[in-house]
């Protein structure tokens, strides 16, 4: 008797231990995921930047006509932390997976349309929103795109990220 429950308690200690850890963790703290945004102004090509982190390696990765050499993809290692932390702790604070943007700050006029999602591969996590863009209303969207304009900028050190970022700021104008 004192072997089976000690074989059943056993069981059930592992068991415990072997489920996959769901609970919600600080961006800051997650070893994998990605961020991805898709830009639209006007007519004109769209662009995306996706902020991808990978064995607590965070990255920079585009996909724009100007960055693509030779049809490689462009991704840089997060050189500058500092913003790139704070867009972080405030996509936390607004709860970026499960985010949707505030209904009364659509506007089917504006010209710079912004789609986004987040990838949590350890929760199985995915939230993905769309926005049309307009300068004149505040808010956790226009913040978004203000803090993606601030890393590329803190992270111009080439041409591309120099480029970018310069067309996100005119953008967000």
């Amino acid at each position: 008797m004192k072997y089976l429950f000690l074989t059943i308690s056993l069981f059930a200690f592992t068991t415990a231990f072997a489920q996959p850890n769901r609970e919600a963790l600080a961006l800051r703290d997650e070893i994998q995921f990605d961020l991805s945004f898709i830009f639209q102004h006007q007519n004109k090509e769209s662009f995306s930047i996706s902020f991808n982190r990978e064995n607590n390696v965070d990255y920079i990765l585009v996909n724009h006509e100007d960055c693509q050499q030779r049809q490689l993809q462009y991704k840089r290692p997060i050189a500058d932390n500092y913003a790139y932390n704070q867009m972080l702790d405030y996509l936390q604070d607004i709860d970026i997976t499960s985010f949707q943007p505030i209904q009364n700050t659509q506007n089917i006029e504006a010209t710079f349309q912004v789609q986004a999602m987040i990838n949590i591969q350890r929760t199985w996590t995915v939230n993905a929103f769309v926005f049309p863009y307009n300068p004149n209303n505040l808010g956790d969207e226009k913040q978004i795109l203000i803090f993606i304009a601030e890393v590329l900028s803190d992270n111009d050190n080439d041409d591309c990220s120099k480029a970018l970022s310069e067309k996100l700021n005119a953008y967000l104008e």
